[in-house]
């Protein structure tokens, strides 16, 4: 159950929004809920790298409380749990939530809830594509650090000796 002072800071703040990306860690698990509005409908998906079903069915309905204040004319679609890759250690649930997180960036919100459906699931293919997109990560911030860096060294006033 969300506070009342905490469900309406949400909702003041969010109210125009068509996608919501809502990670939440507990007991220093990470899972992530996606909220999103198209057409007059509202998309809401709970995932969980151990794809722990009561846990989703818990944060689907703390979803819903929200959804139902965002956009109260809309037609509330809850996807069931989904069966995902699950993660294969104790240390990648932010990984997987940031994984979907980018994919429902990427898309439109049917496209993403079709993706979710039609997804692979393990049994399908054992490959979990967490390690890859770890690297990607991994990537991205090497990059952003380097163009830090490199702004950082022209930004450096030149010595007096070079004048």
């Amino acid at each position: 159950k969300i506070p009342e002072n905490k469900l309406k800071i949400l909702t003041i703040n969010n109210k125009k929004s068509t996608k919501i990306i809502w990670p939440i860690l507990e007991s220093r698990h990470f899972y992530l809920i996606t909220i999103g509005y198209e057409d007059n409908q509202v998309y809401i998906n709970a995932l969980d790298g151990f794809n722990d079903k009561s846990i989703q069915l818990k944060y689907l309905n703390a979803a819903r409380e929200l959804a139902n204040l965002l956009y109260p004319d809309a037609d509330l679609q809850l996807v069931a749990p989904q069966i995902i890759f699950s993660q294969n250690n104790g240390i990648d649930c932010g990984v997987v939530a940031c994984y979907f997180a980018d994919h429902f960036i990427q898309k439109s919100v049917s496209e993403f809830v079709a993706w979710l459906q039609t997804n692979p699931t393990p049994s399908d293919n054992p490959i979990a594509p967490y390690t890859p997109y770890r690297e990607k990560i991994a990537e991205v911030m090497c990059e952003v650090a380097n163009d830090v860096i490199k702004q950082t060294e022209a930004s450096k006033p030149m010595a007096l000796s070079t004048i």
